[in-house]
């Protein structure tokens, strides 16, 4: 077989580069989502909100509808 030739690239290196894309991809999009998220600003004029329990008028509504 004379005329036969090799493929200028093999199937196993073509899905080694094709997981590289990937990874590099997944990278690229996490490291966008955090500078966006860094870029976010607060109020600084803003109340910190309380930590813990607080009951809200949802939430007493919800135990009014639960309630036997």
């Amino acid at each position: 077989m004379k005329g036969v030739t090799k493929p200028a690239i093999d199937r196993r290196t073509f899905l080694r580069n094709v997981a590289v894309a990937g990874g590099a991809a997944a990278v690229v999009t996490v490291s966008g989502k955090v500078a966006a998220t860094d870029a976010i600003k607060h109020p600084a004029d803003s109340k910190p909100r309380e930590k813990g329990y607080q009951e809200t008028t949802h939430i007493r509504t919800y135990y009014k509808t639960a309630r036997l």
